[in-house]
């Protein structure tokens, strides 16, 4: 998930958040890999209400359901989406893929859309522009790094330097 309140200080996880904090602080963003990998992006109000559904919902007792966008982007275009959105001109720096990366991360959401009401109401542009309000309002943040990582080998540089 993404959107406003994200921890965009977390250098490990989510990546929009990371390139958000990146480009505040006046770093280009990352892609790691040729970029041709896709997530599907979900907005955290699109969630949240099938979640709380969920709770309320005879139907969803004791199932396994996805809550969650099925409209894959390529990183690249995510990428693209965001610096656009951002006003900015700085171009992505691409790295080495990370080791054992999923290519492809979506998920099946008929379930959640038949039992919970889920649906896609922000498309990522949209998204991304009330994400980006609001992290321009906290401000850029300070990597928190997690002392000591558990696993150097194959991490990416800037995890172990610390320079994200």
């Amino acid at each position: 998930m993404y959107g406003p309140r994200q921890n965009v200080a977390d250098p490990y996880r989510n990546v929009l958040g990371i390139w958000i904090n990146r480009i505040l602080r006046r770093k280009p963003p990352i892609i790691y890999g040729d970029g041709k990998q896709s997530r599907a992006f979900s907005y955290i109000e699109d969630v949240t209400p099938a979640i709380a559904n969920a709770g309320f919902t005879s139907k969803a007792k004791g199932q396994i359901i996805n809550v969650g966008s099925d409209k894959a982007v390529s990183i690249e275009k995510a990428c693209s989406l965001l610096l656009q959105a951002m006003g900015s001109e700085f171009k992505p720096v691409f790295q080495e893929p990370r080791p054992g990366e999923v290519k492809h991360a979506f998920c099946t959401a008929q379930k959640s859309i038949d039992l919970l009401g889920y649906a896609t109401r922000h498309d990522l542009k949209e998204g991304l522009t009330k994400m980006i309000a609001w992290a321009k309002q906290i401000g850029p943040q300070q990597p928190a790094y997690t002392l000591p990582l558990e696993i150097t080998k194959g991490a990416p540089k800037v995890w172990v330097e610390r320079t994200m």
